[in-house]
């Protein structure tokens, strides 16, 4: 174990929904242990509520995610528990993807909301492959602008890109309130039409929650 390891190691260790109130822990740190990879995350008590403290990494694939997609699939997806994210928190994400074969219906979907049904919450970001062989990298992130509004800040960089297209909400999505409900992050691929043998390979993905201020 490093030293990083052994100090969070050291700190009061609770899940998420077992965590002591933010009053009974003022100026206190604690560890809770089913919110991030590995060690969990960071929370300091101001008094009247839990902050994370530094960015965490909540989901990260070890593994690439290979198929021939029909429909929707869901590929990924984070839960955010009532009362953990607070206005101002930022999701950014790393989307490595690579695609065989022509240029077909392929889509990339991230949605937000509260049911994670992927057929109900909304999309608040999607990106259309246009291309043949194509190689995609993208770090979009995700603002939560009020209690029940996120927003797209940016949209990040694709290479090796082109005829595709993309689409961002001109106006902020409308989400559950992130004070009572919980939501889901979910990311997903779509393939309506296009030759049965392509494929879409998910080389990375990894999302990491940036505390507000």
């Amino acid at each position: 174990m490093n030293g990083w390891a052994s100090r969070m190691a050291a700190l009061p260790a609770f899940a998420w929904a077992a965590r002591p109130s933010a009053q009974s822990y003022a100026g206190r740190m604690i560890r809770v242990t089913d919110y991030g990879v590995g060690h969990g995350s960071l929370w300091f008590s101001d008094g009247s509520a839990w902050r994370l403290v530094a960015p965490t990494e909540i989901y990260n694939a070890t593994t690439d995610f290979v198929g021939t997609y029909a429909g929707a699939t869901l590929v990924a997806q984070a839960m955010f528990p009532a009362g953990l994210l607070r206005v101002g928190d930022v999701l950014a994400l790393v989307i490595r993807t690579l695609k065989s074969g022509t240029a077909d219906a392929f889509a990339r979907n991230i949605r937000f909301g509260g049911t994670g049904d992927i057929g109900v919450d909304g999309s608040v970001f999607s990106l259309g492959y246009g291309s043949t062989n194509t190689h995609t990298a993208e770090n979009p992130r995700l603002k939560i602008v009020s209690a029940t509004s996120i927003r797209v800040t940016t949209i990040g960089s694709t290479a090796s890109f082109s005829g595709g297209t993309s689409t961002v909400g001109a106006t902020d999505t409308t989400i559950p309130d992130i004070t009572a409900n919980n939501n889901y992050l979910s990311i997903t691929f779509n393939k309506n039409s296009g030759s049965a043998g392509e494929t879409l390979t998910t080389k990375e993905l990894t999302i990491i929650h940036h505390p507000g201020p």
